[in-house]
C-alpha cells in the first residue's frame, strides 16, 4: 500500500473512532447497554418552606425479564412513618403508584404499606432493608417500564455560616443503579435560597420565576447532591458544626470546573483528531515525489543483502519478519556456506564470521548453538530433534531452555533495523508515540481516579471514552501502518523503497514472469531469494512450476518454513502453558451530607 493509501486509510479509521467516541458519550451510554435495569428518569422537587418537602418520582427501565421482585429506593438517613427524632431524619408522607403492592420499612424495621399476603411473606423474610420503600411483585416483574413516587418531609442537618445564612447539604442518592436522566426542581416562594451547589454529572441549571431547575444524569453509585445556602429564619433543621464545609464545597466546585475543562479539551482533540493527524503527516511524514515505474524487472540494488531488503524495504522499516531468516538461508546456500537436506540444515564449519554481516552471524550462531558438530565437519540443525527437545523441556517445565530458544527465535524473526538513524527521520514517529502513551496514561489514570473525584459530581466515563479513543487511534496506527508512515525517509531512500515495491509488483505478476526464459537458473534463484525477502516467494514458486523449472531450493526452503514456523508456535505455547500453570489468583476484600441511598432492585 502506498503512502497516499496509508493516509486515506488512517484518516477514515481515525474519523470512525472519533465518531464512535462522540456517539457513545452524547447519544448512547455504553453502561446502560450492559445494564439490565436502570432509572430511565428521576424527577425530584424540593420545596423550601419552614419544613423542607421532597417529592420524588421514579421511572424504572427493566431489561431483564422476570428477574426482579422489588423495585425500591432506600435512604441512609433514618426514615420515619410516625413520630419524631432528636437528630436529622426523613418523614414519609405519601406513596404514589398504580396497580402495584407497595411498602415502607422504617428505621426501626416496622413495615407499612399496601401489599398482598404473598408480598407480606417476602417482606417478612427481610428482603426489604430498613429505611426503604418501593413496589413489590412476588411473581417477578416482566421487562418494561415501571413507575412510582413518594412524598417526604426533610429535617436535615444545617451548618450555619452566620445568623443570616446556613448550608443544608442534601444527598438525594449516592448508592444506586444508573440514572439516565435526572431533573431536580427547587421551589423557593419564600426567597430563602441564596445559592445552590449541585454535584451531579452533566449538571445544567436554569431558572423559571421562583423555581430553579437542575438537569443531568447519574452513573452507578455517583452522587446526586445539592448543597443549599439558605436563609435559616423559621427553618426546621438540626444545627451542626462543620468548620470546613464551605472550603469543602469550594474545593468540590473547583475540582468539577477543572475536570470539565479537561473533558472539553479531550473532546475537542477527539473531534479534531483526523484534521490534526493530516497536518501532522504533512509536516513530518509526507515524502518527496519520485518517478518510478510500476514494475521493475531487475533487482534495484544488488548490494542489499536479502535480510536488509526484508527489514528495511518490506513492511515495517524498523524491524523484519521470519522471511529475513528464510531469505538469508537461501542466500547462504547460494554462496556455498550451507545446504538443506530434508528437515536438516548443514552448515560448513569453515565459515568465517568475518565474511558475514550482523544478521548472518545471528543465523550462523543459531545453527551452531542448536545443531550438532558431525565428524564430517558440519553443524547439523535437525528440526525434528530440536522439536523433541522442546517437548522434553515443556514436560519437565524447563522454562530456562524454552525462554533461551524463544529469545533466539525472536532475534531471527523480529530483527531490529541497525541503520534506522541513517535511513529515517523518525521525529514524527516519536512524537506520535509520545502522544499515544500520554493518552493511554490519561485513560489509565482516569480509570483508577474516578472514585476519588466522584463526590464532585464529575463523571469519568467521558474521560475514559475520549482518552481511550485517542489512545486507540495511536495503538491501531502502530498495529496497522508501518513505522515509517509516521516519519520520513532521508535523502533518496524513499526512491529505493519505491523501486523495491516496483520489483515486488513484477514478481507478483505471473504474466510478466512467464515472459522470461526458464533456462537461466541463476536469475531465477536470485529472484527467489529476494522474492522470499519481500514476502512473495509463492508467486515465483508458482511461476517455476508453470514453466517446469526445477530448483531444489524451492522444496528445501518450503520444508524449513513449515518446520521453523511449527517450532516457533510450539515454543510460544509451551511458555504460555508454563506461565498459566504457575500463576495464582489472590482475593480480598460518603459522608458530609444528609440523605444518601438511592434506587435499586432485587
Amino acid at each position: 500500500m502506498g503512502e497516499k493509501r496509508f493516509l486515506i486509510a488512517a484518516l477514515i479509521l481515525f474519523s470512525l473512532i472519533s465518531f464512535s467516541a462522540l456517539y457513545f458519550t452524547k447519544v448512547k451510554d455504553l453502561r446502560l447497554i450492559f445494564s439490565d435495569i436502570f432509572v430511565k428518569r428521576y424527577d425530584a422537587k424540593i420545596v423550601l418552606d419552614d419544613v423542607i418537602k421532597l417529592y420524588e418520582f421514579y421511572t424504572f427501565q427493566v431489561e431483564a425479564d422476570r428477574r426482579y421482585r422489588m423495585l425500591y429506593r432506600f435512604w441512609r438517613a433514618p426514615l420515619l412513618v410516625n413520630g419524631t427524632l432528636n437528630k436529622p431524619f426523613i418523614k414519609f408522607q405519601n406513596f404514589y403508584t398504580e396497580n402495584f403492592d407497595w411498602y415502607v420499612k422504617d428505621y426501626e424495621g416496622n413495615v407499612f404499606g399496601n401489599f398482598s399476603e404473598k408480598a407480606a411473606y417476602l417482606l417478612a423474610k427481610h428482603l426489604a432493608y430498613r429505611n426503604e420503600l418501593g413496589v413489590v411483585n412476588p411473581y417477578y416483574f416482566d421487562n418494561g417500564i415501571y413507575e412510582f413516587g413518594a412524598e417526604y418531609e426533610l429535617y436535615p442537618p444545617a451548618v450555619f455560616v452566620d445568623e443570616e445564612l446556613t448550608y443544608v447539604p442534601l444527598i438525594l442518592a449516592d448508592r444506586h443503579i444508573p440514572y439516565k436522566e435526572v431533573e431536580i426542581e427547587i421551589e423557593d416562594k419564600k426567597r430563602r435560597l441564596y445559592k445552590v451547589y449541585p454535584f451531579l454529572a452533566g449538571a445544567e441549571i436554569s431558572r423559571k420565576a421562583d423555581r430553579l431547575i437542575i438537569k443531568g444524569y447519574s452513573p452507578r453509585h455517583a452522587p446526586i447532591s445539592v448543597y443549599l445556602l439558605l436563609n435559616p429564619e423559621g427553618l426546621k433543621v438540626f444545627k451542626y458544626s462543620a468548620p470546613y464545609l464551605q472550603e469543602k464545597i469550594w474545593s468540590l466546585e473547583n475540582t468539577k470546573r477543572i475536570l470539565g475543562i479537561l473533558q472539553n479539551l479531550l473532546m475537542g482533540l477527539v473531534v479534531l483528531y483526523p484534521l490534526l493527524f493530516y497536518l501532522f503527516y504533512k509536516f513530518l511524514g509526507s515524502e518527496r515525489k519520485f518517478l518510478v515505474p510500476k514494475y521493475l524487472n531487475y533487482i534495484p540494488n544488488r548490494r542489499r543483502k536479502p535480510w536488509e531488503v526484508n527489514v528495511i524495504f518490506s513492511g515495517d522499516a524498523l524491524r523484519g519478519d521470519k522471511n529475513a531468516f528464510f531469505s538469508t538461508l537461501l542466500d547462504l546456500m547460494r554462496r556455498g556456506y550451507l545446504k538443506i537436506e530434508g528437515k536438516t540444515i548443514k552448515l560448513a564449519n569453515r565459515v568465517q564470521k568475518s565474511d558475514l554481516d550482523i544478521y548472518e552471524r545471528q543465523v550462523v550462531k543459531f545453527i551452531m548453538e542448536y545443531g550438532n558438530l558431525t565428524k564430517e565437519g558440519f553443524y547439523e540443525l535437525d528440526f525434528d530433534e530440536l522439536q523433541s527437545k522442546v517437548n522434553s523441556w515443556a514436560r519437565n517445565q524447563y522454562d530456562y531452555g524454552l525462554k533461551r530458544l524463544k529469545n533466539a527465535l525472536d532475534t531471527l524473526t523480529n530483527f531490529k533495523n541497525p541503520y534506522t538513524k541513517r535511513l529515517l527521520d523518525l521525529r514524527g514517529f516519536y512524537i506520535f508515540l509520545t502522544m499515544t502513551l500520554l493518552f493511554l496514561l490519561i485513560f489509565i489514570v482516569s480509570f483508577f481516579a474516578r472514585q476519588f473525584f466522584i463526590k464532585s459530581g464529575s463523571d469519568f466515563y467521558p474521560f475514559l471514552i475520549y482518552s481511550g479513543a485517542l489512545a486507540l487511534n495511536g495503538i491501531l496506527g502502530f498495529l496497522l501502518f508501518p513505522s515509517q508512515f509516521f516519519g520520513r525517509w532521508k535523502g533518496s531512500y524513499y526512491k529505493e523503497k519505491l523501486q523495491w515495491e516496483a520489483f515486488k509488483n513484477f514478481l507478483k505478476d505471473m504474466a510478466m514472469l512467464e515472459k522470461y526464459s526458464p533456462g537461466d537458473i541463476s536469475i531465477w534463484k536470485e529472484w527467489l531469494i529476494y522474492a522470499t525477502a519481500l514476502g512473495v516467494a509463492d508467486m515465483v514458486e508458482k511461476a517455476l512450476q508453470t514453466l517446469n523449472v526445477e530448483i531444489p531450493e524451492v522444496e528445501e526452503i518450503k520444508r524449513v518454513r513449515v518446520s521453523f514456523s511449527s517450532l516457533n508456535t510450539d515454543v510460544s505455547f509451551a511458555l504460555s502453558s508454563l506461565s498459566s500453570s504457575s500463576s495464582s489468583s489472590l482475593g480480598g476484600g460518603g459522608g458530609g451530607g444528609f440523605g444518601g441511598g438511592g434506587a435499586g432492585a432485587r
